[in-house]
């Protein structure tokens, strides 16, 4: 093995290394958060957007933030719900959208829901929602430890 060859292997070694590291931080951190034992009370809750399937189903991560949403409201912590996000392709259902039926699946009332179905960031997803807020209100905002 030539001296690049070295060089790459090394270089494989390293992005591995990075790789392992990353993963096992991101998984220690979403296991070892703590579970609130009091749910925390608001004005609404905003929750952020987890991804669409191809089918326009609400991914994995939307799916447990949704069902935390309606969680939440049952226990009295906000009277209003704000599912953020848009499609992941223009032709595409919103996230919101798919958000808001599993909330409902899961006893939400419609009611209570409030749709920003055109966010493709989190940066877009405070900006969008803020203009839908009352001054000064208090939110409780749900995503996944990791984000």
């Amino acid at each position: 093995m030539g001296r690049f060859g070295r060089w790459l292997m090394r270089g494989v070694l390293a992005v591995l290394l990075i790789w392992a590291l990353t993963f096992t931080a991101i998984l220690s951190w979403t296991f070892l958060w703590p579970e609130a034992q009091t749910p925390p009370e608001g004005d609404v809750i905003i929750c952020l957007g987890g991804g669409v399937t191809a089918g326009g189903e609400a991914g994995p991560g939307s799916t447990i933030r949704a069902e935390t949403c309606a969680a939440l409201y049952e226990a009295g912590a906000a009277a209003q719900v704000i599912f953020t996000g848009g499609p992941s392709r223009p032709e595409g259902r919103s996230v919101a959208e798919a958000m808001a039926e599993v909330a409902m699946s899961a006893g939400l009332p419609e009611t209570a829901i409030f749709i920003e179905p055109h966010a493709q960031s989190t940066l877009q997803n405070a900006l969008f929602t803020r203009a839908m807020l009352a001054e000064g209100a208090e939110v409780i905002l749900v995503t996944e430890a990791f984000h």
